[in-house]
């Protein structure tokens, strides 16, 4: 028997690449902010809580006080780490004085021209978000500098993630997502993604592992990380995702490589509680040149980029959130109902539309996500 020679070879590896591509031509990803939209509170207090209870006495800690073993839910407990709470004080102020400055910016530019809705307001907004990345770099110095998230390990992270309170359904639906490619025969994938601005994996895919599926990898999860050293986290932060637009640049990577992969059409969908997942959520009018790259330079000045950005096929707002509400109206950006995501249409004359789920039962009943 002959060997093939190696350009047949080569072919019918092809030919094989080819058959499984029509065997699962579809593909849909859906992708989640973590905190607040899987999850029914922050859960980065908990990390800190965790830290301060290993530096505790037994006596002081209750006999175990913030170890893994104990779900750590109340706001008593999360205010009885003093340098955390002083971190957050301190973070909240920046914030505030920062979007209180573009409160007043926003005021004197619509003196000098009328206010604009739509992509290029969206694209003015989401630029203004991004410059928020120095002020999260300087919480990261003095969280780096505090030591309040140092001494955990891997371990012990992983383990906090799977008592991470979940709101209602969230686990129940994400299970019914992933299960529902089963009974596709294989011609549908089905992508699970966590685009999240936390500052540990390790939590993340804990309550990912635990919750919904035990099998959920690294690849899951797309955020920042703490950084260890022999195993040990030095209470320093390896940042990868700090604002919406690194989100943004993640979650249409996920796409592409899907794309890349032979899928098509490629169907993605996002869920997000905040207005640091409004660059995930929104969709820019086709042909629109956005200077959104510009984002890293402070700038809101109108350049040409080489290509239109989209974004989510299908943006979904998880429960009320009064700060993205109202951007939403500000921005000419219209919220419907759930169930209206299978039934009107995106509109072709670039307006832009998201949907609103009051809770993860609300959209699993919508069946947006099994489509």
């Amino acid at each position: 028997m002959t060997l093939p020679r190696p350009p047949l070879l080569l072919e019918r590896i092809e030919a094989c690449r080819v058959a499984a591509r029509a065997q699962a031509s579809r593909a849909t990803i859906l992708a989640c902010d973590f905190d607040e939209t899987l999850t029914a509170q922050d859960s980065l207090a908990l990390l800190a809580l965790l830290a301060h209870g290993k530096t505790m006495s037994p006596r002081d800690a209750g006999g175990g006080g913030c170890r893994c073993g104990k779900t750590l839910t109340g706001p008593a407990e999360i205010n009885a780490c003093p340098r955390w709470s002083s971190l957050v004080d301190a973070y909240l102020a920046d914030l505030g004085a920062h979007r209180s400055a573009w409160r007043v910016g926003a005021e004197e530019r619509a003196r000098r021209r009328p206010p604009t809705q739509g992509p290029a307001a969206v694209a003015e907004y989401l630029a203004h978000l991004d410059a928020e990345n120095a002020l999260d770099a300087a919480s990261l110095q003095r969280v780096r500098e505090s030591r309040c998230l140092a001494g955990l390990t891997r371990e012990e992270i992983f383990a906090l993630g799977a008592k991470v309170p979940l709101r209602p359904a969230a686990a129940r639906t994400l299970r019914r997502f992933l299960a529902a490619a089963k009974g596709d025969d294989g011609r549908h994938r089905r992508e699970l993604h966590v685009v999240s601005v936390n500052w540990s994996r390790d939590l993340i895919l804990g309550t990912l592992t635990a919750a919904v599926e035990p099998q959920a990898d690294e690849a899951w999860v797309a955020s920042s990380d703490l950084e260890f050293v022999d195993g040990i986290s030095t209470g320093a932060v390896r940042a990868q995702l700090l604002v919406g637009g690194d989100k943004r640049e993640r979650f249409m990577e996920i796409g592409r490589r899907a794309a890349d992969a032979g899928y098509h059409p490629v169907r993605t969908i996002y869920v997000g509680d905040s207005v640091n997942d409004l660059a995930c959520l929104c969709e820019f009018c086709p042909g629109l040149l956005s200077t959104y790259i510009t984002k890293r330079f402070d700038t809101f000045s109108w350049e040409l980029c080489a290509v239109p950005v989209v974004v989510a096929d299908v943006g979904i707002i998880m429960g009320c959130n009064a700060t993205l509400d109202e951007a939403c109206k500000e921005l000419g950006v219209a919220v419907l109902g759930v169930k209206n995501a299978l039934e009107i249409p995106r509109p072709s004359d670039g307006g832009q539309v998201l949907y609103r789920a009051n809770g993860w039962e609300e959209l699993d009943d919508s069946g947006v996500l099994l489509t």
